[in-house]
């Protein structure tokens, strides 16, 4: 069976990863706008949802970590370097890509082009915590540190944003037009910095600061 599963092209490799990881949530985020029940009107977010989430993150993480392992995939591949300075740095990332949903959102909302939808949440802190641990390192893993990996010998590196931010637009649909805003700079700048510094870390500390922030925001400050 190993030998076989190392013997598969990379292109099949490329799609029972993403499929295996983020099929389900593609599906499932597709399915939202075509039943009309994006969050351009409202979305609200607790535990109960989330840890479904979280669980299936866990196990498919776990799963093809293991399919990789036997293609030869080592944990430094994925460049997975832990610093101070890439802490710093991700704190950085996590500043501007804020301050550039920001103006983007303000911009494209006063020009009625999308719609900010409304949000209410019901977590904990140690909710919000694990929220803020977990998706951003399966996101970044999968979306940033194995996609770029598997197609940087294919293809050049503008492409491989473009097939990057796509795939990370494609299973947050569900949220409606503010992707427009939020989603899609996050997916080019994120894309960005991996493509200049091949350093994965920062982008999970930008990723889980731009979890953290809005869910303690909408869940402890906003209902009080």
């Amino acid at each position: 069976m190993k030998l076989l599963i190392k013997k598969l092209p990379p292109a099949l490799e490329f799609f029972i990863v993403i499929f295996i990881t983020l099929g389900n949530l593609i599906i499932s985020s597709t399915s939202a706008i075509i039943s009309h029940i994006s969050s351009d009107r409202a979305l609200n977010l607790n535990f109960q949802e989330f840890s479904g989430l979280l669980t299936y993150e866990i196990l498919t993480l776990c799963l093809v970590f293991m399919f990789l392992k036997a293609r030869g995939w080592r944990i430094k591949d994925f460049n997975l370097d832990i610093s101070l300075n890439l802490i710093g740095a991700g704190v950085v990332i996590f500043a501007i890509d804020y301050i550039l949903v920001q103006i983007i959102a303000t911009i494209l909302i006063n020009l009625n082009l999308i719609i900010y939808p409304q949000l209410t949440c019901s977590l904990s802190l140690l909710e919000i915590l694990a929220v803020s641990i977990i998706n951003p390192i399966f996101e970044e893993i999968i979306v940033i540190g194995y996609v770029f990996k598997a197609l940087e010998e294919k293809y050049r590196g503008w492409l491989i944003i473009v097939i990057s931010t796509l795939i990370r637009l494609s299973y947050h649909t569900y949220q409606g037009s503010i992707i427009v805003a939020g989603i899609l700079p996050m997916g080019i700048l994120f894309g960005l910095f991996y493509w200049r510094s091949k350093k994965l870390f920062p982008l999970i500390i930008a990723h889980g600061l731009l979890d953290f922030v809005p869910l303690y925001y909408c869940s402890f400050i906003e209902t009080n």
